[in-house]
Parts: structure tokens; C-alpha cells; sequence
């Protein structure tokens, strides 16, 4: 086992696509408790309807905490997954959230204090739905992990193909790509953390849509990865990798 956050441990595996990355699956708990409250307090279509309900009164209280001291709701949330993702604590995740979404320095100590203690409830209310979680997830995303193995290296030759003519810049790829797999809240989804080379997907044990496996997610997840990386190593620009990683969809 493996701490990700020096608090909770998380299950992980490697697997490696000869002479191309290596990915270090990790179930990765705390950033579902994270993914979740911002899932709920963010009024996304939420497949998990027992998880929502646990959670919509404490998130429409951190929300009516944000209105009221003019802070930028859809910016403090954005920051605080963003922050979650990267491994901050809590408290940590939304000092700098509250800050970013335009808090001023008055109202920092006392905010950050009175929405902190609601994000720990919401925790504190997902772990209580999913009490075991830590142990569960490695058997959510096996499945996927299996499928990785056995289309994952086609596909990356195939994204190699259509972007570099199979002669991809020997940096093309980041050495290795940490794969957080979290609890599914939407039915599907992801993210990447260019600064620590790192994704993460919810742990779906079947595909959502059988005409777009759950495969196709981490691939292009990591071809997003490497387009981000790839970019700012060479311009430092954020813009353009943004709009490359949306034209590496239909790849």
C-alpha cells in the first residue's frame, strides 16, 4: 500500500506499456469525498441519487456562505477540486480556493474556518455512505485497469500514429502517469494534474456508453497529459494546450 496524502493509504499497481509510460494505479479516497461534495454542490447530474441526498444541505450551506461574503461560487469550487486533485488538505484546499475566488484578507481567517468545518461534515457524511471505500475501490477499477492492459498499448501506438507519424519527440510520453481511481458520482468522469504527471477517473466497473469504453478515457487522458506537458516545456503557455487537449478528443 501507498499513501497519496500522508493520512489515509491507497492500494496501487503498476503497469507499463513497453517503451512508451508506466502507470501507477491508486484508489484514491479522499479525493472521492472531494469529487463528490463537488459534484453535489455544483448541481451536476449526479448518478449516485443516496450520495446527493446525504450531501445537498451541507453543500447548499457552503454555498449560501459564498454568496453572502461576494465570493465567486463557481471559481471557489473550480479551485478547491483543482487543489483536491493535486493532494492538498482540506483546510489547505480551501484557503487557497476562497483566496482565488476573490475573498478579501478581512475575511479569509473567518471563512475559511466556517466553510472548512462544512467540507469536513461532507466528508464525514460520504465516508458514512461508504464506509469501506478504501478496500472497494481497487476491485471498482480492476476492471478498467484490465482493459488498459489489453487495448491500452494499441490505442497509445494509434494516438502516436495520428499525431507524430508514429515517430513521436522521445518526451513525448511522461515517464510514468499516476492513475487516481475514485468512487463514480457521474457515471463517468476525469481529470489531470500536469504538475505531478497524474490523472484520475471514477472507477467504473462497466462503460456508461459501449460505443465509448471507459478505456478511451484514461488514453485520452494521457494524451492530454502529454499534449499539456509537451507544450509547456517548450512555450510555458496553458491557452494552447488547453485547445490541443479538446482536438485530441476524436483521435
Amino acid at each position: 500500500m501507498n499513501s497519496s496524502n500522508g493520512l489515509k493509504p491507497t492500494w496501487a499497481r503498476i503497469d507499463e506499456v513497453p517503451g512508451v509510460l508506466k502507470l501507477r494505479w491508486e484508489a484514491n479516497a479522499e479525493l472521492s469525498a472531494a469529487w463528490a461534495t463537488y459534484v453535489v454542490a455544483t448541481g451536476m447530474f449526479c448518478t449516485d441519487e443516496k450520495t446527493e441526498q446525504a450531501l445537498v444541505d451541507t453543500a447548499k450551506e457552503i454555498n449560501h456562505r459564498l454568496v453572502t461574503t461576494s465570493i465567486d461560487n463557481r471559481r471557489f469550487w473550480t479551485c478547491y477540486l483543482d487543489r483536491s486533485v493535486a493532494g492538498d488538505d482540506a483546510d489547505t484546499a480551501v484557503a487557497i480556493s476562497l483566496m482565488n475566488a476573490g475573498c478579501s484578507e478581512l475575511q479569509l481567517e473567518p471563512t475559511a474556518k466556517g466553510i472548512s468545518s462544512r467540507i469536513s461534515e461532507a466528508r464525514h457524511l460520504f465516508f458514512q455512505r461508504f464506509p469501506k471505500l478504501e478496500e472497494q475501490l481497487p476491485l471498482r477499477y480492476g476492471p478498467l485497469r484490465e482493459r488498459w492492459e489489453t487495448i491500452g498499448p494499441g490505442l497509445v501506438r494509434e494516438v502516436e500514429r495520428q499525431v507524430w507519424q508514429n515517430s513521436p519527440p522521445s518526451d513525448w510520453w511522461p515517464g510514468a502517469v499516476t492513475v487516481s481511481a475514485v468512487q463514480p458520482i457521474v457515471g463517468g468522469g476525469g481529470g489531470l494534474d500536469p504538475d505531478a504527471d497524474s490523472i484520475w477517473v471514477e472507477a467504473m466497473l462497466t462503460d456508461a456508453d459501449p460505443l465509448i469504453p471507459e478505456v478511451l478515457r484514461v488514453v485520452w487522458l494521457v494524451t492530454s497529459l502529454a499534449i499539456e506537458t509537451h507544450i509547456r516545456s517548450r512555450t510555458g503557455e496553458r491557452m494552447m494546450s488547453n485547445a490541443w487537449s479538446l482536438v485530441s478528443v476524436p483521435l
